[in-house]
């Protein structure tokens, strides 16, 4: 039977609806989803019985790729060391090279190597392309 779960998305703390087969899955697991970014880490919230099915057309809606397993939380966990690595290293150079922007986070995927930054200035509006092409030489690691 194809349950409909509600998952907490770790990255963005989004929630979301994903669907799945497994009869494992119970509330307060970890889950592997699909994402724009490639995988993530999800808390289930809840999961709906048949009864959401009913009423629902639930084709559309993404399935949970799988349960965590101890690899998954591993490799997130350093995910998140890195992520907060990059962001040090990115805040430095910014203020080593008096960019006047403000640095919101960095997202660094699992299943796609590039690091990927979302940088605003002060208005909260994307930095221009001269000082993006400040930023692009910056390396990590």
């Amino acid at each position: 039977m194809t349950r409909v779960i509600t998952v907490q998305v770790e990255g963005n703390r989004d929630i979301l609806h994903f669907k799945s087969e497994q009869e494992k899955i119970k509330q307060n697991d970890y889950v592997i989803v699909k994402s724009l970014c490639g995988e993530e880490l999800g808390k289930v919230i809840k999961y709906f019985g048949d009864s959401l099915n009913k009423i629902k057309n639930i084709s559309c809606i993404p399935e949970i790729l799988r349960i965590a397993s101890q690899r998954d939380l591993d490799n997130f966990n350093k995910k998140k060391m890195d992520e907060k690595e990059a962001y040090d290293f990115c805040l430095k150079k910014i203020k080593e090279r008096e960019i006047p922007i403000k640095l919101i986070r960095i997202t660094i995927s699992i299943s796609i190597n590039p690091i990927r930054t979302i940088v605003f200035n002060q208005s909260k509006i994307t930095a221009p392309p001269a000082i993006r092409k400040q930023l692009i030489p910056i390396p990590y690691k």
